[in-house]
């Protein structure tokens, strides 16, 4: 399971996925009606894109959310 605690890791882990599965930016958009702007926006600035398009690229990607209660510890860098 991979874990995200900033925009940015999430970003950067659903680019990694994106990749992993062979998909150009234009094709995983284009599976869910957004633009290859959008989804290369999300993989770059995931804090200014809306929880609708992070949905739309989930299912992209074939993949869900979940949550999970965070283990107390030290906090991270950037960590909100």
């Amino acid at each position: 399971m991979n874990t995200a605690r900033t925009p940015k890791q999430l970003g950067l882990l659903l680019q990694g996925h994106r990749k992993e599965e062979s998909l150009s930016q234009e094709k995983a958009a284009g599976r869910v009606g957004l633009s290859q702007k959008m989804v290369s926006a999300f993989e770059n600035h995931p804090e200014r894109c809306s929880i609708g398009n992070l949905f739309k690229l989930l299912s992209a990607l074939d993949l869900e959310l979940s949550l999970k209660k965070k283990n107390r510890g030290p906090a991270h860098p950037g960590e909100w």
